[in-house]
């Protein structure tokens, strides 16, 4: 009897012992390693190799049955103050290539302010948009949408990006900032 009463105190200190670790352990973790509820361009905006692969079903709203669609283009859309009219150019896998890795380790910011949200909503902003069109021959079902987009701040150095499939109440938007991003956008986008 002594030695089973022995036995589980042993166990329930040995559990106890346990689960404190694991706690310990745990805030441990989260406060040096933890989330930081940040976004990275990189792992935000699609990659030039996956754009080249990009391959999903999705629902086409003509028909309201699944259709496969595929990498249909990239455009960049931009305000020109010399010609006083919106400029819209294509962009080639190269040129978004590099443009991607000159942004691609940019952080989002954490709590972006209603003044940042206004340079978006006030102004038009430069926009970068991919495109995805239907993977069919038939002209009438052809269909090309936005898939995402990247929009440029026409004031400093904002810039934000689309959130795909966010949960429901969850922002839309992910805000980055970057060194003069309209002027690197224009030397790259626009040639």
């Amino acid at each position: 009897m002594k030695q089973t009463t022995r036995e589980l105190r042993n166990l329930g200190l040995t559990l106890s012992l346990a689960l404190l670790a694991a706690i310990l352990t745990t805030y441990l973790l989260v406060q040096n390693f933890g989330t930081t509820g940040q976004y990275m361009v990189g792992t935000t905006l699609l990659s030039p190799d996956v754009l080249e692969k990009l391959n999903f079903n999705d629902r086409d709203p003509r028909t309201n049955q699944a259709a496969r669609y595929v990498f249909g283009g990239i455009d960049y859309q931009v305000y020109d103050p010399l010609k006083k009219e919106w400029a819209r150019v294509p962009v080639g896998l190269d040129q978004y290539r590099l443009f991607f890795k000159k942004i691609a380790h940019d952080e989002s910011l954490l709590n972006p302010t209603p003044s940042m949200e206004s340079y978006f909503t006030q102004m038009q902003p430069a926009t970068l948009s991919i495109h995805v069109r239907t993977d069919s021959n038939s002209p009438w079902l052809a269909d090309a949408k936005v898939f995402q987009q990247l929009e440029i701040a026409s004031q400093g150095s904002l810039f934000r990006i689309q959130l795909r499939e966010q949960a429901p109440g969850a922002p839309p938007w992910a805000y980055f900032e970057h060194p003069q991003i309209l002027q690197l956008a224009n030397e790259i986008l626009v040639k």
